[in-house]
């Protein structure tokens, strides 16, 4: 499948990740009439050499500084002095100027960490006159997969963003989100994330609303498969080892056991099919997962004949744990902390993550 008309969009502040070449990559070997832009505000170097020249580059070293009280008045930066508060917002900005400045074509904001797969339905999206985003909860959305049909739409997404900026500081991107679902019931619908209300996939421990459920189910059958905003690719593979002390374990289950997640990913099965299509059973009907986010960021798991996704699949049907401890990455985070001037605070974390583990260990 191609997709002309429609550009894919990543947008990368403050850093390049590795994986992003390797998705990008991957994104042109199974759509070759693929448009794919960059927004960043980094000097591109060596790090992206993988990157196929025909991705197109939007350079916002040099912009206009005007919205930066408001992201550096939010709460969570304020509180944390991490940029990474700042980021995640300004990227939903940054995607609408370059919308704005670019309106002839609908645009789909896909996160460096989700890798879509052979069968997701650019054709149909395109039909799509709706915007279009990932829930997480019933105050939480996900900017994972991001769909903007036209620039009408994209004015009044930004105009309602820079409001709420203003109007509430404890905004992160996911609850802005939330909270600009709610004030364009006819301009905004989910991209599916179950079949039905009765779905396995849906979490026991959390308690949905029906219209949480009917939302979240709409468009399945326009559709015909789902998407994984956040919790499948984190059940499969694991966290990021890089916010667990250089430990990678999958199976995770924390913020659904907690009742968090509106979506259960344990009590379903999966199927890798040979031409990288994923597919979920769930009770007596199977269907696709067109999407996959990947937030362990292991750079095998974006190859298109996946043999480590494979196997994670094979192994979380079973219900086998992977646990992994990367040493170098561990040793990296130490010397990073020392040299920020955050060793204390982060070692006594990383005591206290122990000694949870241990606990649990010892319990088992």
């Amino acid at each position: 499948m191609s997709s002309p008309d429609l550009k894919v969009v990543f947008v990368e502040l403050g850093r390049i990740p590795k994986h992003l070449s390797y998705n990008i990559s991957r994104l042109y070997e199974l759509f070759p009439d693929i448009s794919i832009v960059l927004i960043t505000d980094q000097v591109l170097n060596h790090s992206l050499e993988a990157i196929d020249k025909r991705c197109e580059i939007v350079d916002v070293q040099d912009k206009s500084e005007e919205n930066s009280l408001q992201l550096m008045n939010l709460n969570r930066f304020k509180n944390s002095k991490d940029a990474f508060w700042i980021y995640t917002t300004q990227r939903l900005i940054e995607l609408c100027d370059y919308h704005l400045a670019n309106p002839a074509n609908p645009i789909l904001h896909v996160e460096s960490d989700v890798i879509l797969m052979e069968d997701f339905p650019f054709e149909h999206l395109q039909q799509r006159n709706r915007m279009l985003w990932g829930n997480y909860n019933s105050t939480h959305d996900v900017a994972s997969l991001l769909f903007l049909p036209n620039a009408k739409l994209t004015a009044k997404f930004k105009k309602l963003i820079l409001h709420f900026l203003i109007e509430d500081q404890s905004v992160s991107d996911m609850t802005l989100l939330s909270i600009i679902a709610r004030q364009l019931p006819n301009d905004h619908s989910y991209f599916p994330s179950i079949p039905s209300g009765n779905s396995k996939l849906i979490n026991d421990a959390y308690t949905p609303m029906d219209c949480e459920l009917e939302s979240q189910s709409r468009l399945f059958e326009s559709f015909g498969g789902v998407f994984d905003h956040s919790m499948v690719g984190m059940y499969l593979d694991g966290l990021n080892p890089e916010q667990t002390y250089g430990f990678k374990e999958t199976l995770f289950t924390k913020v659904v056991e907690s009742g968090e997640s509106l979506i259960d990913p344990r009590y379903v099965n999966y199927e890798l099919k040979t031409d990288s299509r994923l597919v979920i059973h769930d009770t007596r009907s199977a269907f696709p997962l067109y999407t996959l986010h990947l937030h362990s960021k292991s750079l095998d798991s974006f190859e298109i004949q996946n043999l480590t996704l494979r196997k994670r699949i094979e192994d979380a049907n079973l219900n086998k744990k992977f646990t992994h401890f990367n040493l170098t990455l561990f040793v990296s985070l130490v010397l990073r902390n020392i040299h920020k001037g955050t060793f204390v605070p982060w070692a006594k974390n990383l005591f206290i993550y122990s000694a949870k583990k241990l606990k649990i260990f010892i319990s088992h």
